[in-house]
C-alpha cells in the first residue's frame, strides 16, 4: 500500500518504469484507476484504452510511457483538494521530467500551471516554454485530458500527440 507523502491518504503509485523515455504527467490518478474495460458497458469511459488508440494513431505505444499524476490521489468527499498535496506532487512530477526524451501534459490545469496559459491557447503546441522545463529542453506537448475529450472530441488531442510524435522523430 502506497500512502501519500502529505495527507497520508492511500495513493496510486506511478505506472510504468522509470527507464521508460516518455513521460505522461496527469492531474488526478484517472488514467492510472481506470486502466481498461471491465464491462461492456458502453458509456464507461476507460482512459489507457483511449489514449493507447490515440497514441497507435500516430506510431508510439503506452509502454514507451511513464505516469505520474500530481495529486497522488483524488480529493477529499467535500471536493476540496489539499494545496499541499499539490504542490508535493508537482515538485515529484517534475524531478521524474529528469533524463525524459518526451513529457505529454494533461489537463487544463497542469497546463497553466507549468506555462501560465490557458489550454486553449497552447494546446497542441509543442515549443511553449514552462517554468519546469526551460529553453525547450525536452519536447512537450500540452493536451486535454482524457476524460474530456468525451466533451470536446479527440480532434485536438490527436493533433497535439501527431505534433509531438513529429518532435521526437517517431513520425
Amino acid at each position: 500500500m502506497v500512502y501519500c507523502p502529505v495527507c497520508a491518504e492511500e495513493a496510486v503509485s506511478p505506472l510504468g518504469s522509470t527507464d521508460n523515455d516518455y513521460l505522461i504527467i496527469e492531474e488526478f490518478p484517472y488514467a492510472m484507476l481506470n486502466p481498461k474495460r471491465t464491462s461492456f458497458n458502453r458509456n464507461e469511459v476507460f482512459p489507457q484504452e483511449i489514449l493507447q488508440a490515440e497514441l497507435d494513431k500516430v506510431g508510439m505505444l503506452l509502454g514507451q510511457f511513464r505516469f505520474v499524476s500530481v495529486f497522488p490521489h483524488y480529493p477529499p468527499e467535500n471536493g476540496e483538494p489539499n494545496v499541499n498535496c499539490y504542490a508535493s506532487g508537482l515538485a515529484r512530477a517534475v524531478d521524474e521530467i529528469n533524463g525524459k526524451k518526451g513529457v505529454i501534459i494533461l489537463g487544463v490545469n497542469l497546463c497553466k500551471e507549468f506555462t501560465g496559459y490557458e489550454l486553449k491557447v497552447v494546446c497542441g503546441l509543442s515549443s511553449v516554454d514552462t517554468k519546469y522545463m526551460p529553453d525547450g529542453d525536452v519536447p512537450r506537448v500540452f493536451v486535454p485530458s482524457i476524460d474530456k475529450m468525451y466533451v470536446t472530441g479527440a480532434g485536438e488531442f490527436g493533433l497535439g500527440l501527431k505534433r509531438f510524435a513529429k518532435q521526437i522523430g517517431v513520425i
